[in-house]
């Protein structure tokens, strides 16, 4: 399992599989038991010949968009939660000429970054899949994020190459770049408000935090987290933006502080027992999930801040 999301309202899951698969759990409250909450699968879509390594849900929660190793990306309607599987309303973006590895939603909702191996970015109009521009990197790009507002016009990009580049999404021109990781980037995450804050996971076993304009985080980033005993595949920020969770190659989470007195340090730690390649908050900060090379997808409640 290579990609998991929350819907926007926290009401459904969709998983990115290694099988060419995508599939959507529901989660709901029992009326009798108001603190538990039930996930149960719903839909399973085979819409590509080869893994699908992302997907996203688009910020008003009617269209998710996945994206796959056969060089595509698929975006369908949702109606009330439930995917409109008629093939005459999915979009389907072929533009890269090799696997596209992540994709990401503007934050007003009109807009598609996609990533792949042939080293290019593309951004594109979530309805009608024309490329509006397209940015060259160095190696093959693994991790794409879009900021949220009030900067939802800049991107982070980054993959083997081992940099992460902060660049507009206007005419594609490089703000910063960070160039601390030894290895290669598979995931990033912006912080959520207004702080300009990075996460980034890379092969080197380390996730590091650092401010996204400044030209010299290299020197002094935010603090660099050295938990885990392999490389790091993702990243996820807490809601409230207190802890943050990453997935690692050693088969565990770890959700661990950002600010004092816990800054960096540990305060949970899951063994999954399988390479976990994503992990993801719940929007409400209750639950995290978490998809493994074993294909199953562990959900848990989040610890408390």
């Amino acid at each position: 399992m290579y990609g998991i999301a929350w819907s926007p309202d926290g009401k459904h899951i969709i998983s990115a599989e290694n099988n060419s698969t995508v599939t959507l759990v529901d989660t709901f409250h029992d009326p009798d038991a108001p603190n538990k909450t039930y996930f149960g699968p719903s839909d399973t879509y085979l819409d590509h010949s080869g893994p699908v390594y992302d997907v996203t849900w688009s910020p008003d929660g009617t269209r998710v968009a996945w994206a796959g190793h056969d060089k595509i990306v698929v975006v369908i309607s949702v109606y009330d939660g439930v995917p409109t599987y008629n093939r005459n309303s999915i979009l389907t973006y072929g533009g890269h000429n090799a696997a596209v590895h992540a994709v990401a939603w503007s934050p007003d909702g009109t807009r598609i970054v996609s990533a792949s191996s042939d080293g290019t970015i593309h951004i594109w109009n979530a309805q009608t899949g024309k490329t509006l521009l397209t940015k060259n990197q160095e190696g093959e790009i693994l991790a794409v994020a879009w900021a949220p507002f009030p900067r939802g016009e800049h991107i982070a990009s980054g993959g083997t190459h081992k940099a992460v580049h902060i660049w507009d999404t206007t005419d594609g021109h490089t703000i910063n770049t960070y160039q601390k990781h030894t290895g290669t980037i598979f995931d990033l995450a912006w912080s959520s408000g207004s702080s300009p804050y990075i996460a980034s996971a890379s092969a080197d076993g380390t996730v590091q935090v650092w401010d996204a304009y400044d030209k010299h985080a290299d020197k002094k980033n935010i603090l660099t987290y050295t938990g885990h005993r392999d490389a790091v595949h993702s990243v996820t920020w807490s809601p409230d933006e207190t802890h943050i969770a990453s997935g690692s190659t050693d088969g565990t989470v770890h959700i661990w502080g950002t600010e004092d007195p816990m800054k960096g340090s540990t305060t949970s730690l899951y063994q999954v027992g399988s390479a976990v390649n994503v992990v993801a908050w719940s929007p409400d900060g209750s639950y995290i999930a978490s998809g493994s090379d074993n294909t199953i997808m562990n959900i848990w409640k989040a610890p408390k801040s």
